[in-house]
């Protein structure tokens, strides 16, 4: 289940109560507000409000996910700022949701992150790319994410390597797959091809 920090923060009893019902065992954010990563300082304390948010999560039953988009990946002030928060956030409470298009927009490799934070990742959004974009600057801000919603494209449509994106996330701890691709504009031609792509593969051994 996708949240506001906010409402994490101050009306738990109440999702947790949801999440119940609806059987959601992870529930977090899709995006830190902007305003909340202008600097390396600021990326330093949302790790350790994940942190407490998470053992606050924990005592109800529920697991703290953050869901990464394209920022965070380039470097600031000398640190990757999403290695930051992988490295400064205790994996008992705090687990990520890979975004496999929105990464590699972000300049970044999926398989590396996945093989240098085995465990860390559990959930995993899959789309693919009609090309190799970036984005242009930082990927901070919808003036650059808007531009890039046409090249999204089907599972096994596009460039992406999801064929070994997939298999390494398997052998290194996902647990959730989900077919994402904003705009669609056929639906039921997304959900039809990407089944069947997705069906192909070969399982990890």
């Amino acid at each position: 289940m996708h949240i506001d920090l906010g409402t994490l923060q101050t009306r738990l009893d109440e999702v947790a109560e949801a999440s119940q019902v609806l059987g959601h065992r992870y529930a977090g954010i899709a995006a830190i507000p902007p305003e909340l990563r202008t600097n390396l300082d600021d990326y330093r304390r949302i790790a350790d409000t994940f942190n407490e948010t998470g053992l606050a999560m924990k005592e109800v039953g529920l697991k703290f996910l953050y869901h990464n988009h394209g920022y965070g990946l380039v470097e600031m002030e000398g640190s990757i700022p999403f290695n930051l928060i992988l490295d400064r956030t205790d994996p008992d409470l705090v687990v990520m949701e890979m975004d496999v298009f929105w990464m590699t927009a972000g300049r970044a490799d999926p398989v590396e992150y996945l093989n240098a934070y085995p465990g860390r990742f559990k959930l995993m959004h899959i789309k693919d790319m009609t090309e190799l974009v970036r984005f242009e600057g930082d990927g901070g801000d919808p003036s650059q994410w808007i531009p890039l919603f046409p090249k999204m494209a089907d599972a096994g449509e596009g460039v992406l390597d999801l064929d070994e994106i997939l298999k390494v996330a398997s052998m290194t701890g996902v647990e959730h797959f989900y077919l994402e691709r904003d705009l669609a504009p056929d639906p039921d031609k997304t959900l039809k091809g990407s089944y069947q792509y997705l069906s192909s593969i070969a399982p990890a051994e």
